[in-house]
């Protein structure tokens, strides 16, 4: 008998355990014993007792019986319940199943990422060597186009005065 408090203290408990399933199947299993008892003793009463007690010895044992009616009902609706909590914990355990998959997932694309944010940081830095060497290129290149310019200047400044001085 101390199933019952410990029983009560679970019902009032917010959260949804077995423990308190087990509680509603308890109390409900006494209401039927209950119903069952008081069904025998007011058959066996039938049988002693007088005309005018009879009537409420029928009501009572209508009352009985619907009680045990009631009480299987609700045995049954408890176990539907109880089935439907366990599937919905099956899907909820397959549920972070697949999440804890797909973070496994998100953190191999994150490492993708970081590699592929270095190849890029190493891409830049080629580009920025590359664009330096260019630019020395360019330079190198203006500076041989302005000593040429240089150097035709000078041959035609030689080339006038030798004719200058042919013709003279």
């Amino acid at each position: 008998m101390n199933i019952f408090p410990a029983c009560l203290e679970h019902m009032i408990s917010p959260c949804i355990t077995n423990s308190k399933h087990h509680c509603f199947v308890a109390y409900t299993i006494s209401v039927i014993v209950a119903g069952i008892l008081s069904l025998v003793i007011n058959i066996i009463s039938l049988f002693v007792t007088t005309q005018v007690s009879l009537g409420y010895l029928i009501l009572n044992a209508l009352i009985s019986f619907v009680l045990i009616v009631l009480g299987i009902h609700f045995l049954i609706s408890q176990s539907n319940a109880l089935r439907n909590y366990v599937r919905a914990q099956d899907e909820a355990v397959k549920l972070s199943n697949h999440i804890q998959c797909l973070d496994k997932q998100i953190l191999g694309y994150q490492d993708q990422v970081t590699q592929l944010e270095d190849k890029v940081r190493h891409l830049d830095k080629s580009i920025d060597a590359l664009k330096q060497e260019n630019t020395f290129c360019k330079n190198n290149y203006l500076a041989e186009l302005d000593s040429r310019d240089a150097y035709e200047f000078y041959i035609q400044d030689l080339t006038r005065k030798l004719q200058e001085m042919i013709l003279l």
